[in-house]
């Protein structure tokens, strides 16, 4: 989708939008929950009480690939507590990809590069394959009879319902071919890269900023309190009432960079 334009892009865009919707997002919030409650409980908790100072970017990002996991495909990556064979492959690939920007003018030369990058591109493409394969074999146990609600479904299974109903380009219905599976892990990958990269960067900075600003932290945590109740039961507040979520306006400046005086927009 980054790389595609015109019509090919207007195509792809329409297949996995309603994936991404903010109401249909809010029908996944508790599995981000759940993988949130992992990361607070034995990643960030355990940190907190060995008084190490360690740095948080790679728990980080592993919370928001399991995140993201469930958002697009209904997934249990568990890169949190346990490896995972995709997530090595994505990130070795992303690790082996020419960089852009360096100071030694021969490491993009080095021709194990291309060599490796090739290996975890096809460890990752053959795991997401088979994933997305295994959604699609399950299309006809996700009825209504399954007592299954229709809503909380996964970026992928709204995608290939999009795809159908669309059909190709010369009017015919849609076939869930090679083609499509090969769009389809792309495009996973693309979600992946995207979410784990803003989202953990994102939060180290919130981390910092926290720290250099306790005012600021407190206010946080007294919002909290006050919409979710005590902090043991916010996890189960969430689950039960999604919506708690839009009731946290100085959470969301906070989010956005608004902390006491930054006036960087």
């Amino acid at each position: 989708m980054l790389i595609t334009e015109g019509r090919e892009w207007k195509k792809t865009r329409a297949l996995f939008n309603p994936g991404f919707a903010a109401g249909h997002l809010m029908t996944l919030v508790p599995s981000i929950v759940d993988d949130t409650t992992i990361f607070v409980t034995k990643i960030l908790s355990k940190l907190a009480d060995s008084g190490e100072i360690k740095p948080l970017d790679d728990a980080l990002a592993r919370l928001t690939i399991d995140i993201m996991g469930h958002v697009v495909l209904d997934h249990d990556l568990n890169s949190q507590t346990s490896e995972n064979e995709m997530v090595d492959g994505f990130r070795g690939s992303v690790r082996w990809s020419p960089k852009t920007v360096t100071t030694n003018p021969f490491q993009n030369l080095n021709p194990m590069m291309y060599i490796m990058q090739w290996y975890y591109t096809r460890v990752t493409d053959n795991y997401l394959k088979t994933v997305i394969k295994q959604r699609i074999a399950m299309r006809p146990s996700d009825s209504a009879a399954s007592g299954k609600k229709p809503g909380r479904r996964p970026a992928i299974d709204m995608a290939v319902d999009e795809f159908l109903v669309a059909g190709s380009d010369d009017g015919k219905p849609g076939v869930v071919d090679a083609r499509f599976l090969q769009i389809a892990t792309d495009q996973m990958k693309t979600f992946m890269f995207a979410g784990h990269d803003t989202s953990s960067s994102t939060l180290c900075y919130i981390y910092h900023e926290l720290n250099n600003h306790p005012e600021a932290l407190a206010k946080v945590r007294q919002e909290h309190n006050t919409v979710f109740g005590p902090s043991a039961n916010a996890a189960e507040a969430i689950k039960r009432k999604p919506a708690l979520l839009n009731e946290l306006p100085y959470t969301l400046a906070i989010i956005k960079g608004n902390f006491p005086g930054n006036t960087t927009k």
